[in-house]
């Protein structure tokens, strides 16, 4: 998307991209998910872990087949993904009734991300905003 003097984008930015895509609410999916695992007799295991090939052969359990790695900033130094490059961020965002939202308009400049996002929780339409700050702050 290219801005014109007809159809200027939000902030007076030069160009933008449209695209569809969804926003969940992490802490609600991951329970969600969580118990349909278990309903299917699938048992989910937290432990802390040196090497992500432990989590391949555990002393619950045996050899496993399946390993969902959800290691987020652990992933840094954990042997057999180490990820020098991940690093925190901080941020905070609030869902607010809005159910005229229909489009989300993000900002990410110098790792600085401005965010309004239609959400959707239990059915009730509204608008997840939020503010990130810079990378390694």
């Amino acid at each position: 998307m290219v801005a014109t003097a007809d159809k200027p984008l939000p902030a007076g930015l030069p160009h933008g991209h449209k695209f569809t895509s969804y926003v969940i609410d992490a802490p609600k999916y991951t329970q969600y998910l969580g118990e349909k695992v278990r309903t299917k007799g699938i048992p989910i295991i937290r432990k802390k872990l040196t090497s992500l090939d432990e989590a391949y052969n555990t002393s619950e359990f045996g050899r496993v087949q399946l390993v969902v790695n959800a290691t987020g900033l652990g992933s840094k130094g954990l042997i057999g993904v180490e990820d020098p490059n991940v690093y925190p961020a901080r941020g905070q965002t609030i869902l607010v009734k809005a159910p005229k939202v229909r489009t989300c308009v993000m900002r990410a400049d110098q790792f600085l991300e401005n965010m309004t996002a239609k959400a959707s929780d239990s059915g009730n339409t509204g608008a997840q905003c939020g503010t990130g700050t810079s990378a390694r702050d």
